[in-house]
């Protein structure tokens, strides 16, 4: 009898763990610039997602959402959905957000499912040197939550241009000054061309000779 009680609670434990559960996979993305932005500088984006948070028997769980967002100004998603190779473009969309219904993404486990997402923006003007989400892509359940495992982002820093100048006034502020204090030891008589020269090591060698 125990032996029976066993063995059932084993399966049952099988078959919890025979549930696919994986997480968003995005192939590495193309045309996503290095290092820091600046204002008014045009992005576009290529990626495809692979795989997703999905229940045994589903590709994706129709009661799920696919949302995209980005902070890029004037942004253009170009999003298809390809099953079994058959590509479905959408409707080409301009708003910062984007959302496909599970109904549209639930098919059986062995279908092979893609989306193939493009985007196209401008970086925005900001107040402050600050970092900018370039594009986001999540999976949110039927409460608008995040899946575990199930969020790819992209961010870049935006440098305000504003703050650069000023910097750059700063620093020649800087060095006026420097050169006043430098003047005015000069006008006291203090040598201030003396530099600290490190000696050669031919010199140190010669140095311990007798």
């Amino acid at each position: 009898m125990k032996i029976r009680v066993l063995l059932t609670i084993l399966l049952a434990c099988c078959a919890l763990c025979a549930v696919s559960v994986a997480a968003i996979t995005v192939q590495p993305p193309t045309g996503i610039p290095t290092g820091d932005l600046t204002p008014g500088t045009r992005v576009s984006i290529e990626t495809t997602i692979t795989n997703f948070v999905s229940a045994s028997g589903t590709t994706f769980p129709g009661s799920d959402t696919l949302q995209f967002y980005t902070d890029l100004d004037s942004p253009r998603w170009n999003i298809a959905i390809v099953l079994n190779s058959i590509e479905n473009p959408r409707p080409i969309e301009g708003s910062r957000t984007v959302r496909i219904s599970g109904f549209e993404l639930e098919y059986p486990s062995s279908s092979d499912l893609k989306v193939r997402v493009s985007l196209e923006g401008v970086v925005p003007d900001v107040s402050a040197t600050s970092d900018k989400t370039i594009m986001r892509i999540r999976q949110l359940d039927s409460n608008d939550d995040v899946r575990t495992q199930g969020e790819y982002i992209i961010t870049r820093k935006v440098i305000n241009p504003a703050e650069v100048q000023t910097a750059i006034i700063s620093a020649k502020a800087d060095l006026q000054t420097f050169k006043n204090e430098i003047d005015e030891a000069k006008a006291q008589g203090v040598d201030t061309c003396l530099l600290y020269t490190s000696p050669s090591p031919r010199d140190r060698t010669r140095s311990r000779m007798p």
